[in-house]
């Protein structure tokens, strides 16, 4: 069964610059997120249950 179709994608010379340039953001905000998460989280379970806070996604996305 086919879920999916590939179609090639035909870009100019300044919108395939344009392209990699949002990737390299994108790519760049999430890795910052994920740090943000994950050292929170590294901060967060050396306290007792009740007391802890974490970052969520809808937090970040929130933040944005």
């Amino acid at each position: 069964m086919k879920l999916s179709y590939k179609t090639p994608l035909v870009v100019k010379d300044k919108q395939e610059v344009v392209l990699w340039d949002l990737a390299e953001k994108n790519r760049l905000i999430y890795n910052f997120a994920l740090d943000e998460r994950q050292t929170v989280y590294n901060i967060e379970k050396t306290k007792p249950k009740d007391q802890r806070k974490y970052i969520t996604y809808q937090d970040q996305q929130n933040q944005l």
